[in-house]
């Protein structure tokens, strides 16, 4: 058995990987014996791939089957590869696990862990879909549920980083031994905000003119202590996309010319759904709030505003009427 676990979501693949070699091991699983750990790129060995090769042959000839572990196969130099790839076309009985970021697809390694191999891919999950993984991570890992509203709140405060929301997870629900289900109320009581936003979440609510989801937005970026000249340069930016959809949606312009056009990739442009939100604003206010804003951003650079307070207020006369 020869089996490959790569990506960026480290958390999930480590446990895919240990399920992996637990399962190989059977019964040996708790023998500390029965498994070999060798990191690729360590100094204190001579010759990696000749190690792994040693540890795969000579254990299946003169004993129990042992599980030879390869971590941080993107570290392997090119000369271990390339002597791993002789080997691996052998096609040996053995008992090997390789993990790591990643391995250049188009090496000769590559190609022949994909035709001897099992081969699976972890990729941590996008922003947007972070809801949704903490929703069914709950349902696979603790057999329990969580309410969507609270697993919004959570991806929100957590940022895409699978470890920590196990950890936050596990915190909650190790609480109450008879909780079956996470709440909203519940999630904000044991988890704070713990990521930092960047300037382009506030596109989204103020591009949709959601003033209460623009507000709590705008008033997050100034807590954790965001420079408001960013946050002006952001819905500027943002303010001249929605004006070019408008103009360009009146011509009947592919959405992919339109998406091109605001600078941005076909994907984003119909995840953040910008028709949607240019038919939110009346034609005639957009070229308004575009020359306030760029008052707004000379303003803060001759030190109009005395304090946050004055920059929150005129940003939000711009939304909130």
């Amino acid at each position: 058995m020869i089996k490959v676990f790569l990506g960026e979501d480290g958390f999930t693949r480590q446990r895919a990987l240990e399920r992996a070699v637990q399962a190989g091991l059977g019964d040996r699983k708790d023998d500390p014996l029965s498994r070999q750990v060798l990191h690729a790129g360590d100094s204190s060995i001579d010759d990696v791939a000749a190690r792994i090769v040693e540890s795969c042959s000579t254990v299946s000839m003169f004993g129990p089957e042992q599980a030879v572990i390869l971590k941080r196969a993107e570290s392997l130099r090119a000369s271990d590869m390339e002597f791993l790839s002789k080997w691996l076309k052998t096609e040996p009985e053995c008992l090997l696990f390789i993990e790591g970021e990643k391995i250049d697809g188009r090496s000769e390694f590559s190609k022949v862990l994909k035709k001897v191999a099992k081969v699976e891919e972890f990729e941590l999950p996008r922003a947007h879909k972070m809801a949704e993984w903490i929703s069914s991570h709950c349902r696979s890992e603790f057999q329990k549920s969580i309410q969507s509203d609270a697993a919004e709140y959570l991806a929100d405060a957590i940022g895409p980083d699978p470890a920590i929301a196990h950890a936050e997870l596990e915190k909650i629900f190790q609480s109450d031994a008879n909780l079956k289900s996470i709440t909203v109320e519940l999630a904000a009581k044991f988890v704070v905000p713990q990521r930092e936003m960047d300037s382009f979440e506030i596109q989204k609510p103020f591009g949709e003119r959601n003033p209460q989801a623009f507000v709590q937005t705008l008033r997050k970026l100034i807590h954790q202590g965001m420079d408001p000249i960013p946050i002006v340069s952001a819905l500027y930016n943002h303010s001249v996309r929605l004006l070019h959809v408008q103009a360009m949606n009146a011509e009947r312009a592919a959405p992919a010319d339109i998406a091109k056009a605001c600078g941005m990739m076909p994907f984003i442009y119909n995840l953040a759904n910008m028709p949607g939100q240019a038919a939110k604003w009346p034609p005639a206010l957009l070229p308004r709030v575009i020359k306030r804003l760029g008052e707004i951003d000379f303003e803060l650079k001759i030190g109009r505003y005395a304090n946050n307070a004055e920059f929150e207020l005129a940003i939000c006369a711009l939304i909130v009427r």
